[in-house]
Protein backbone atom coordinates (compact mmCIF):
# COMPACT_ATOMS: atom_id res chain seq x y z
CA UNK A 1 0.00 0.00 0.00
CA UNK A 2 2.69 2.62 0.94
CA UNK A 3 4.43 1.76 -2.36
CA UNK A 4 1.41 2.43 -4.09
CA UNK A 5 0.90 5.47 -2.39
CA UNK A 6 4.77 6.63 -3.54
CA UNK A 7 4.02 5.86 -6.95
CA UNK A 8 0.78 7.93 -7.06
CA UNK A 9 2.87 10.67 -5.65
CA UNK A 10 6.07 10.44 -8.24
CA UNK A 11 3.10 10.09 -10.95
CA UNK A 12 1.34 13.51 -10.03
CA UNK A 13 4.45 15.11 -9.51
CA UNK A 14 5.34 14.34 -13.32
CA UNK A 15 2.41 14.80 -14.68
CA UNK A 16 2.16 18.35 -12.86
CA UNK A 17 5.32 19.18 -13.99
CA UNK A 18 4.57 18.57 -17.38
CA UNK A 19 0.95 20.79 -17.80
CA UNK A 20 2.87 23.19 -15.95
CA UNK A 21 5.60 23.01 -18.44
CA UNK A 22 2.79 22.83 -21.30
CA UNK A 23 1.16 26.19 -19.70
CA UNK A 24 4.60 28.04 -19.72
CA UNK A 25 4.53 27.50 -23.79
CA UNK A 26 2.10 29.94 -24.12
CA UNK A 27 4.48 32.98 -22.87
CA UNK A 28 7.20 32.04 -25.32
CA UNK A 29 4.19 32.30 -28.41
CA UNK A 30 5.93 35.52 -29.43
CA UNK A 31 9.34 36.80 -31.40
CA UNK A 32 10.77 38.09 -28.21
CA UNK A 33 11.04 34.42 -26.39
CA UNK A 34 10.60 31.90 -29.11
CA UNK A 35 14.12 30.92 -28.74
CA UNK A 36 15.64 32.14 -25.40
CA UNK A 37 16.71 29.92 -23.47
CA UNK A 38 14.92 29.73 -20.30
CA UNK A 39 14.79 28.44 -16.37
CA UNK A 40 12.01 29.21 -14.20
CA UNK A 41 10.09 27.08 -11.22
CA UNK A 42 7.36 28.44 -8.70
CA UNK A 43 6.54 26.58 -5.72
CA UNK A 44 4.21 27.52 -2.81
CA UNK A 45 6.23 27.78 0.31
CA UNK A 46 5.66 25.21 2.86
CA UNK A 47 3.99 22.31 0.68
CA UNK A 48 6.71 22.50 -1.62
CA UNK A 49 3.52 22.44 -4.70
CA UNK A 50 5.18 23.26 -7.99
CA UNK A 51 2.84 26.30 -9.10
CA UNK A 52 4.44 26.93 -12.59
CA UNK A 53 7.67 25.65 -14.10
CA UNK A 54 10.07 25.38 -17.51
CA UNK A 55 13.06 24.13 -17.99
CA UNK A 56 13.92 24.08 -14.24
CA UNK A 57 16.95 21.84 -14.32
CA UNK A 58 18.43 23.83 -17.33
CA UNK A 59 21.36 25.75 -15.86
CA UNK A 60 21.60 29.17 -17.63
CA UNK A 61 23.81 32.38 -17.03
CA UNK A 62 22.17 33.70 -13.51
CA UNK A 63 23.85 37.59 -13.95
CA UNK A 64 23.59 38.75 -10.64
CA UNK A 65 20.70 36.23 -9.17
CA UNK A 66 24.16 34.44 -8.19
CA UNK A 67 24.56 36.69 -5.33
CA UNK A 68 22.07 34.86 -3.97
CA UNK A 69 23.87 31.79 -3.20
CA UNK A 70 27.14 33.69 -2.17
CA UNK A 71 24.95 35.74 0.45
CA UNK A 72 23.27 32.90 2.00
CA UNK A 73 26.13 30.53 2.25
CA UNK A 74 27.98 33.82 3.75
CA UNK A 75 25.27 33.86 6.32
CA UNK A 76 25.18 29.94 7.00
CA UNK A 77 28.26 29.34 7.24
CA UNK A 78 29.79 32.86 9.20
CA UNK A 79 26.65 33.67 11.50
CA UNK A 80 24.89 37.17 10.73
CA UNK A 81 26.99 38.96 13.57
CA UNK A 82 30.14 37.71 12.28
CA UNK A 83 32.98 40.26 11.42
CA UNK A 84 35.78 40.35 8.91
CA UNK A 85 39.07 41.53 11.20
CA UNK A 86 41.90 43.20 10.47
CA UNK A 87 44.77 43.18 12.73
CA UNK A 88 48.02 45.15 13.28
CA UNK A 89 50.62 43.58 13.89
CA UNK A 90 54.91 43.95 14.59
CA UNK A 91 57.61 42.32 14.60
CA UNK A 92 61.04 42.77 16.73
CA UNK A 93 60.77 44.81 19.30
CA UNK A 94 60.30 48.84 20.70
CA UNK A 95 62.86 50.38 22.10
CA UNK A 96 62.93 52.71 26.05
CA UNK A 97 63.16 55.77 22.80
CA UNK A 98 60.00 54.57 21.37
CA UNK A 99 62.02 52.92 17.94
CA UNK A 100 59.79 49.82 16.68
CA UNK A 101 63.05 48.13 15.59
CA UNK A 102 60.71 46.06 12.71
CA UNK A 103 58.08 46.21 10.98
CA UNK A 104 54.65 47.00 10.96
CA UNK A 105 52.27 44.92 9.22
CA UNK A 106 48.22 45.08 8.42
CA UNK A 107 47.22 41.58 8.44
CA UNK A 108 43.66 41.50 6.25
CA UNK A 109 40.79 39.05 6.14
CA UNK A 110 39.00 40.24 2.86
CA UNK A 111 36.76 43.18 4.51
CA UNK A 112 35.31 44.60 1.93
CA UNK A 113 34.17 47.81 4.06
CA UNK A 114 37.94 48.81 4.84
CA UNK A 115 37.61 52.76 4.06
CA UNK A 116 34.37 51.89 2.25
CA UNK A 117 31.49 55.04 1.28
CA UNK A 118 28.35 52.37 1.77
CA UNK A 119 29.03 51.35 5.45
CA UNK A 120 31.63 51.30 8.80
CA UNK A 121 34.46 53.54 10.34
CA UNK A 122 35.22 55.96 7.27
CA UNK A 123 37.87 57.39 9.62
CA UNK A 124 39.71 54.15 10.95
CA UNK A 125 43.03 55.54 9.94
CA UNK A 126 42.51 57.88 13.74
CA UNK A 127 41.93 54.34 15.19
CA UNK A 128 45.26 52.93 14.03
CA UNK A 129 47.36 56.34 14.82
CA UNK A 130 45.82 56.31 17.91
CA UNK A 131 46.77 52.65 18.56
CA UNK A 132 50.22 52.97 17.36
CA UNK A 133 50.52 55.72 20.01
CA UNK A 134 49.65 53.90 22.37
CA UNK A 135 51.85 50.85 21.82
CA UNK A 136 54.36 53.63 22.38
CA UNK A 137 56.18 53.95 19.36
CA UNK A 138 57.14 57.08 17.80
CA UNK A 139 59.21 56.05 14.85
CA UNK A 140 59.48 52.41 12.70
CA UNK A 141 62.66 51.69 11.50
CA UNK A 142 61.46 49.32 8.97
CA UNK A 143 58.25 49.21 7.24
CA UNK A 144 54.49 49.40 6.92
CA UNK A 145 53.73 46.05 4.90
CA UNK A 146 49.92 45.04 3.74
CA UNK A 147 50.06 41.52 4.62
CA UNK A 148 48.09 39.04 1.62
CA UNK A 149 47.14 35.78 0.94
CA UNK A 150 49.32 33.93 -1.48
CA UNK A 151 46.40 33.45 -3.79
CA UNK A 152 46.08 37.35 -4.45
CA UNK A 153 48.48 36.67 -7.04
CA UNK A 154 45.88 36.46 -9.31
CA UNK A 155 44.05 40.20 -8.73
CA UNK A 156 41.52 39.10 -11.45
CA UNK A 157 39.27 36.40 -11.66
CA UNK A 158 40.49 34.59 -15.10
CA UNK A 159 36.90 33.46 -15.40
CA UNK A 160 35.81 37.57 -16.56
CA UNK A 161 36.26 38.59 -19.78
CA UNK A 162 38.39 41.76 -21.00
CA UNK A 163 36.11 44.34 -21.22
CA UNK A 164 35.01 44.07 -17.76
CA UNK A 165 38.58 44.46 -16.44
CA UNK A 166 39.41 47.83 -15.35
CA UNK A 167 35.95 48.96 -14.09
CA UNK A 168 35.00 49.33 -11.32
CA UNK A 169 31.78 46.38 -11.27
CA UNK A 170 35.17 44.06 -11.86
CA UNK A 171 37.12 44.41 -8.28
CA UNK A 172 40.54 43.76 -7.48
CA UNK A 173 40.67 40.95 -4.85
CA UNK A 174 43.06 41.07 -2.22
CA UNK A 175 42.38 39.78 1.64
CA UNK A 176 42.92 43.76 2.07
CA UNK A 177 40.24 46.37 0.23
CA UNK A 178 40.27 49.98 0.53
CA UNK A 179 37.90 52.65 -0.40
CA UNK A 180 35.71 50.07 -2.62
CA UNK A 181 38.30 49.41 -4.48
CA UNK A 182 37.45 52.06 -6.84
CA UNK A 183 38.45 55.68 -8.42
CA UNK A 184 36.40 57.80 -9.68
CA UNK A 185 37.31 59.74 -12.96
CA UNK A 186 35.84 63.48 -13.23
CA UNK A 187 35.34 64.58 -16.89
CA UNK A 188 34.74 67.77 -18.19
CA UNK A 189 32.73 67.26 -21.90
CA UNK A 190 31.90 70.18 -24.09
CA UNK A 191 30.32 69.90 -27.40
CA UNK A 192 29.38 67.01 -29.53
CA UNK A 193 32.07 64.90 -31.02
CA UNK A 194 34.67 66.75 -28.56
CA UNK A 195 37.03 64.44 -26.21
CA UNK A 196 36.39 65.27 -22.57
CA UNK A 197 39.39 66.65 -20.45
CA UNK A 198 40.13 64.70 -17.31
CA UNK A 199 40.45 67.01 -14.66
CA UNK A 200 40.65 64.78 -11.18
CA UNK A 201 40.73 61.05 -9.93
CA UNK A 202 39.81 60.37 -6.46
CA UNK A 203 41.41 58.89 -4.73
CA UNK A 204 45.03 60.58 -6.00
CA UNK A 205 46.73 57.71 -7.79
CA UNK A 206 49.40 59.67 -9.64
CA UNK A 207 51.22 55.91 -11.27
CA UNK A 208 47.98 55.40 -13.65
CA UNK A 209 48.52 56.93 -16.77
CA UNK A 210 45.36 57.76 -18.95
CA UNK A 211 44.90 57.04 -22.74
CA UNK A 212 41.57 59.20 -23.32
CA UNK A 213 39.12 58.05 -25.96
CA UNK A 214 36.02 58.66 -24.67
CA UNK A 215 33.55 61.11 -27.17
CA UNK A 216 31.47 64.31 -25.48
CA UNK A 217 27.75 62.88 -27.39
CA UNK A 218 24.11 63.95 -26.87
CA UNK A 219 23.24 61.22 -24.48
CA UNK A 220 21.98 61.30 -20.94
CA UNK A 221 23.89 58.54 -19.23
CA UNK A 222 27.37 56.84 -18.77
CA UNK A 223 28.40 55.02 -21.77
CA UNK A 224 32.39 54.96 -20.62
CA UNK A 225 34.24 52.02 -20.24
CA UNK A 226 37.95 51.85 -18.67
CA UNK A 227 40.25 49.08 -19.85
CA UNK A 228 43.34 48.05 -17.97
CA UNK A 229 44.83 44.71 -17.16
CA UNK A 230 46.35 43.28 -13.48
CA UNK A 231 49.60 44.86 -12.74
CA UNK A 232 49.67 47.44 -15.01
CA UNK A 233 48.90 51.57 -14.50
CA UNK A 234 47.87 51.84 -18.00
CA UNK A 235 44.52 52.36 -18.53
CA UNK A 236 42.31 52.90 -21.90
CA UNK A 237 39.11 55.30 -21.45
CA UNK A 238 36.32 54.32 -24.71
CA UNK A 239 32.64 55.42 -24.90
CA UNK A 240 30.60 58.11 -24.39
CA UNK A 241 29.39 60.62 -22.00
CA UNK A 242 26.70 63.25 -22.27
CA UNK A 243 28.20 66.64 -23.70
CA UNK A 244 28.44 69.90 -22.26
CA UNK A 245 28.82 68.82 -18.94
CA UNK A 246 30.82 70.62 -16.43
CA UNK A 247 31.43 67.70 -13.83
CA UNK A 248 30.40 63.74 -15.48
CA UNK A 249 32.51 61.26 -12.95
CA UNK A 250 33.40 57.84 -14.28
CA UNK A 251 34.34 54.92 -11.50
CA UNK A 252 37.29 52.50 -12.35
CA UNK A 253 39.42 49.60 -10.41
CA UNK A 254 42.01 50.75 -8.07
CA UNK A 255 44.98 48.14 -9.68
CA UNK A 256 46.42 47.95 -5.88
CA UNK A 257 44.78 48.68 -2.97
CA UNK A 258 46.62 47.17 -0.28
CA UNK A 259 49.61 49.72 -1.59
CA UNK A 260 48.04 52.64 -1.46
CA UNK A 261 46.32 51.53 2.21
CA UNK A 262 49.92 51.31 3.66
CA UNK A 263 50.80 54.36 1.72
CA UNK A 264 47.84 56.66 3.22
CA UNK A 265 48.35 54.88 6.61
CA UNK A 266 52.07 55.92 6.49
CA UNK A 267 51.18 59.55 5.43
CA UNK A 268 49.11 59.76 8.31
CA UNK A 269 51.25 58.60 11.04
CA UNK A 270 54.28 61.41 9.72
CA UNK A 271 51.51 63.97 9.53
CA UNK A 272 51.66 63.10 13.00
CA UNK A 273 55.60 62.94 13.56
CA UNK A 274 55.84 59.40 13.31
CA UNK A 275 58.39 58.96 10.79
CA UNK A 276 58.27 55.79 8.93
CA UNK A 277 61.38 53.37 6.67
CA UNK A 278 59.10 52.83 4.07
CA UNK A 279 56.19 50.82 2.84
CA UNK A 280 55.23 47.64 1.42
CA UNK A 281 53.00 44.40 0.43
CA UNK A 282 53.77 40.86 0.77
CA UNK A 283 52.01 37.37 0.09
CA UNK A 284 54.26 35.51 2.69
CA UNK A 285 51.74 34.76 5.35
CA UNK A 286 53.88 34.93 9.04
CA UNK A 287 52.28 33.82 11.80
CA UNK A 288 50.66 35.80 14.35
CA UNK A 289 52.82 38.61 15.67
CA UNK A 290 52.46 41.45 18.49
CA UNK A 291 49.16 42.65 18.08
CA UNK A 292 48.27 46.04 18.83
CA UNK A 293 44.91 46.88 17.55
CA UNK A 294 42.10 44.62 15.50
CA UNK A 295 39.52 46.96 13.70
CA UNK A 296 36.24 44.72 12.62
CA UNK A 297 34.05 45.16 10.11
CA UNK A 298 30.01 45.71 10.17
CA UNK A 299 28.12 42.39 10.61
CA UNK A 300 27.61 39.79 8.04
CA UNK A 301 24.09 40.73 8.49
CA UNK A 302 24.66 44.25 7.08
CA UNK A 303 27.46 43.67 4.47
CA UNK A 304 24.75 41.08 2.64
CA UNK A 305 22.22 43.29 2.52
CA UNK A 306 24.07 46.49 0.99
CA UNK A 307 25.12 43.00 -1.57
CA UNK A 308 21.51 42.13 -2.40
CA UNK A 309 19.56 45.52 -1.97
CA UNK A 310 22.92 47.39 -4.13
CA UNK A 311 23.75 44.28 -6.12
CA UNK A 312 27.33 45.37 -4.77
CA UNK A 313 29.75 43.33 -6.99
CA UNK A 314 32.65 44.00 -4.89
CA UNK A 315 31.03 43.07 -1.47
CA UNK A 316 30.05 39.53 -3.31
CA UNK A 317 33.62 38.68 -4.12
CA UNK A 318 35.33 39.23 -0.87
CA UNK A 319 32.84 37.32 0.51
CA UNK A 320 33.40 34.33 -2.34
CA UNK A 321 36.87 34.50 -1.64
CA UNK A 322 36.89 34.58 2.24
CA UNK A 323 34.38 31.40 1.70
CA UNK A 324 37.17 29.69 -0.63
CA UNK A 325 40.13 31.19 1.38
CA UNK A 326 41.26 27.39 2.25
CA UNK A 327 39.17 25.25 0.26
CA UNK A 328 38.70 25.28 -3.52
CA UNK A 329 34.75 25.06 -4.71
CA UNK A 330 33.79 25.70 -0.85
CA UNK A 331 30.32 26.77 -1.56
CA UNK A 332 29.92 23.54 -4.13
CA UNK A 333 30.72 20.79 -1.54
CA UNK A 334 29.06 22.74 1.21
CA UNK A 335 26.29 22.44 -0.58
CA UNK A 336 26.56 19.05 -2.02
CA UNK A 337 27.06 17.70 1.38
CA UNK A 338 23.67 19.23 2.40
CA UNK A 339 21.77 17.35 -0.08
CA UNK A 340 21.53 19.96 -2.79
CA UNK A 341 21.10 19.85 -6.32
CA UNK A 342 24.71 21.09 -7.39
CA UNK A 343 24.99 19.28 -10.76
CA UNK A 344 22.93 22.12 -11.60
CA UNK A 345 25.43 25.24 -10.59
CA UNK A 346 28.49 26.04 -12.05
CA UNK A 347 29.62 28.74 -10.26
CA UNK A 348 33.23 30.79 -11.02
CA UNK A 349 32.94 33.52 -8.76
CA UNK A 350 30.76 35.09 -6.06
CA UNK A 351 28.90 37.86 -8.02
CA UNK A 352 27.70 36.56 -11.17
CA UNK A 353 29.53 38.94 -13.79
CA UNK A 354 31.40 35.59 -15.10
CA UNK A 355 29.60 34.28 -18.52
CA UNK A 356 30.92 31.18 -17.42
CA UNK A 357 28.30 31.13 -14.45
CA UNK A 358 25.47 29.30 -14.50
CA UNK A 359 23.26 27.85 -12.56
CA UNK A 360 19.25 26.52 -12.66
CA UNK A 361 15.86 27.97 -11.37
CA UNK A 362 15.55 24.78 -9.33
CA UNK A 363 18.80 25.51 -7.72
CA UNK A 364 17.68 28.76 -7.14
CA UNK A 365 14.47 27.99 -5.88
CA UNK A 366 16.16 25.15 -3.64
CA UNK A 367 18.69 27.23 -1.83
CA UNK A 368 15.96 30.07 -0.75
CA UNK A 369 13.62 27.03 0.36
CA UNK A 370 16.26 25.82 2.35
CA UNK A 371 17.13 28.99 4.19
CA UNK A 372 13.80 29.34 5.11
CA UNK A 373 14.09 26.92 7.49
CA UNK A 374 17.00 28.66 9.02
CA UNK A 375 17.62 30.71 12.01
CA UNK A 376 19.27 33.34 9.88
CA UNK A 377 15.63 33.51 7.70
CA UNK A 378 15.10 37.03 8.90
CA UNK A 379 18.12 37.86 8.33
CA UNK A 380 18.65 36.82 4.73
CA UNK A 381 14.68 38.33 3.73
CA UNK A 382 15.84 41.61 5.73
CA UNK A 383 19.10 42.03 2.89
CA UNK A 384 16.75 41.86 0.11
CA UNK A 385 15.01 43.98 -2.77
CA UNK A 386 11.59 44.60 -2.75
CA UNK A 387 9.25 45.04 -5.54
CA UNK A 388 8.39 48.40 -6.41
CA UNK A 389 9.66 49.88 -3.19
CA UNK A 390 13.99 49.13 -2.41
CA UNK A 391 16.90 48.45 -4.20
CA UNK A 392 17.45 47.01 -7.36
CA UNK A 393 13.43 46.01 -7.38
CA UNK A 394 12.71 49.50 -7.05
CA UNK A 395 11.06 49.97 -10.56
CA UNK A 396 10.34 46.60 -11.37
CA UNK A 397 6.22 45.35 -10.73
CA UNK A 398 6.05 49.07 -9.25
CA UNK A 399 2.92 49.89 -11.18
CA UNK A 400 1.21 46.15 -10.12
CA UNK A 401 -0.62 44.80 -7.34
CA UNK A 402 2.59 42.73 -7.11
CA UNK A 403 4.51 45.63 -5.98
CA UNK A 404 5.88 45.61 -1.94
CA UNK A 405 5.01 41.87 -2.13
CA UNK A 406 8.06 40.30 -3.53
CA UNK A 407 11.51 40.12 -1.84
CA UNK A 408 14.50 39.30 -3.88
CA UNK A 409 17.12 40.03 -6.29
CA UNK A 410 17.44 40.93 -10.30
CA UNK A 411 20.35 40.05 -12.78
CA UNK A 412 21.13 41.56 -15.33
CA UNK A 413 23.98 40.64 -18.29
CA UNK A 414 23.96 41.57 -22.18
CA UNK A 415 22.01 38.79 -23.43
CA UNK A 416 20.58 37.94 -19.58
CA UNK A 417 18.30 38.80 -17.69
CA UNK A 418 17.01 36.94 -14.10
CA UNK A 419 14.89 37.31 -10.66
CA UNK A 420 14.66 35.05 -8.16
CA UNK A 421 13.07 35.15 -4.77
CA UNK A 422 9.88 35.29 -2.31
CA UNK A 423 6.55 36.15 -3.47
CA UNK A 424 3.89 37.04 -0.11
CA UNK A 425 0.17 37.67 -1.73
CA UNK A 426 -3.41 37.20 -0.60
CA UNK A 427 -2.25 34.98 2.26
CA UNK A 428 -0.09 32.61 0.18
CA UNK A 429 3.77 32.52 0.22
CA UNK A 430 6.16 31.34 -2.85
CA UNK A 431 9.02 31.24 -4.08
CA UNK A 432 9.97 31.51 -7.49
CA UNK A 433 13.21 32.25 -9.89
CA UNK A 434 13.51 32.70 -13.89
CA UNK A 435 16.37 32.97 -15.51
CA UNK A 436 16.09 34.28 -19.61
CA UNK A 437 18.99 33.85 -21.69
CA UNK A 438 19.45 35.02 -25.43
CA UNK A 439 16.30 36.63 -25.81
CA UNK A 440 15.47 38.79 -29.46
CA UNK A 441 15.11 42.13 -27.80
CA UNK A 442 17.13 44.18 -25.18
CA UNK A 443 16.55 43.97 -21.42
CA UNK A 444 13.98 46.67 -20.90
CA UNK A 445 11.47 44.39 -22.96
CA UNK A 446 12.61 41.16 -21.04
CA UNK A 447 11.57 42.72 -17.62
CA UNK A 448 8.30 44.16 -19.15
CA UNK A 449 7.44 40.40 -20.34
CA UNK A 450 9.04 38.61 -16.95
CA UNK A 451 6.60 41.12 -14.88
CA UNK A 452 3.82 39.91 -16.98
CA UNK A 453 5.05 36.23 -16.33
CA UNK A 454 5.00 36.48 -12.32
CA UNK A 455 1.56 39.07 -12.79
CA UNK A 456 -0.26 36.34 -14.34
CA UNK A 457 1.17 33.61 -12.14
CA UNK A 458 1.40 35.27 -8.58
CA UNK A 459 -2.18 36.71 -8.66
Amino acid sequence: MKRFILFLLIITTIFSSLFAQKDFEKYKDNDLLRYASISFLVKELGTNKVVAEYQSHYPLRPASTLKLITTITALEVLGKDFRFPTTLEYNGKITKQGVLKGNLYIRGSYDPTLGSKKMGDIKFLDKWLESVKKAGIKRISGKIIALLSPKDKQLINPKWIWEDIGNYYAPTIQAISYKDNTYRLTLRSKSVGTTPKIISITPKLNQLKFENNVVSAKIGYDSAYIYGSPYSNKRKIFGKIPANRKRFTVKGDIPNPALLLVKDFAWKLKSNNIRVGGVGVSMKLKRKMSVIYTHYSPTIKEIITETNVKSNNHYAEHLYHYLNRKEEHFIYNYWKKRGMSVSELFQYDGSGLSPFDAVSANFLVEILQNIQFSDNYKSFQQSLAISGKKGTLKHFLDKSSLSGKIYGKSGSLEQTKSYAGYCYNNGKEYVFAIIINNANGKNGKVKKEIEHILTDILQ
